[in-house]
């Protein structure tokens, strides 16, 4: 599950901001798939639609870490969207 919301930051540059959550797991089939047991996520990013291509980035951080899980997840991203 998905949710983003994006508003211009420099339309003249094409760039735009973003805010999202996310949430998810990995199941077996015949497993029950509780609502519970979902790795849920926030985060903020910036997108730019360059001459080259887009370019993404964006910083991330677990609503309910696990032991061992990182604080803080930053990606950057460049292709086709």
């Amino acid at each position: 599950m998905s949710n983003q919301v994006s508003f211009p930051l420099i339309t003249a540059l094409g760039i735009r901001g973003f805010a999202f959550t996310d949430a998810g797991n990995s199941y077996r089939l015949n497993a029950a798939w509780p609502l519970t047991s979902l790795q849920a996520s926030a985060g903020i990013g910036i997108f730019w639609r360059s001459p080259f291509g887009p370019i993404s980035g964006d910083v991330s951080f677990p609503l309910n870490p696990r032991p061992n899980d990182q604080s803080i997840v930053l990606d950057i991203g460049a292709g086709t969207l």
